[in-house]
């Protein structure tokens, strides 16, 4: 997408090919919708994800929540399920510390990159909003591997049943760089889009700004994440 920037992460080196793990959040109520992604080159790969497993060890320690269970940080903030075998478990009291936790691990990962796209729902509705920010996402993710020549592949949560993902993909030119329609992968079982899911809320919570969450978690993305984010914070689309 023309006029749009992307700095080089300073953990990356020019590599042929790039991940991209999607999330997306929002809510008509809100007023907004929003994409984040984490950017990898695969070099980078398995010793990330032997990072992010030893933070899930960690949790497991501390509070028994086996890496097979996913993390879903709507869940962690708001107390809607346990992912610990501990029946003492207190969301309230240690769900905003594992998302912290998570944040950081994710800061910590070799090779990464961090970027956040939003923009305001109009009068078409939410998913008329969602859709077109997807597409324009896409234009500028393809647009910054030419520029890079470099290619790329996008994973998502999901089933794709949602066929304006698949759309989008279709809309890029035939000498497109993001290959493929985006790969679907459930998040109970891939730690990547759990990541994902995490940096999307948390995103999202800086853009909403709410109350009800205290003040606290409006400046984690800056402080975690903030270093590796692409334009330096979310950026409007």
């Amino acid at each position: 997408m023309a006029g749009v920037a992307m700095r080089q992460p300073m953990t990356t080196a020019p590599a042929g090919f790039r991940l991209h793990y999607v999330d997306d959040s929002g809510s008509h109520a809100s007023g907004l919708v929003s994409f984040t992604w984490l950017q990898l080159d695969p070099e980078y790969w398995a010793a990330a994800e032997q990072t992010w497993l030893a933070f899930r060890r960690d949790l497991y320690t501390r509070y028994r929540i086996p890496a097979s269970r996913p993390l879903h940080a709507t869940d962690l903030a708001g107390g809607r399920r346990s992912p610990s075998l501990d029946p003492g478990w207190d969301a309230s009291e240690h769900g905003a510390d594992v998302i912290v936790r998570a944040l950081e691990a994710i800061g910590a990962l070799a090779g990464i990159a961090v970027g956040t796209v939003f923009t305001r729902i109009g009068s078409d509705g939410f998913h008329a909003a969602k859709s077109g920010l997807y597409r324009r996402l896409t234009d500028l993710l393809d647009g910054d591997l030419r520029q890079r020549g470099q290619h790329g592949l996008v994973v998502m949560d999901g089933d794709g049943s949602d066929p304006s993902y698949a759309a989008a993909h279709r809309a890029l030119p035939v000498s497109r760089r993001l290959i493929e329609a985006p790969v679907f992968r459930l998040s109970e079982t891939d730690q990547w889009v759990q990541m994902a899911d995490i940096a999307a809320w948390t995103g999202f919570q800086a853009l909403r700004r709410r109350r009800v969450h205290g003040r606290k978690l409006w400046g984690w993305y800056r402080s975690r994440l903030g270093h590796l984010d692409l334009f330096g914070g979310p950026r409007e689309l």
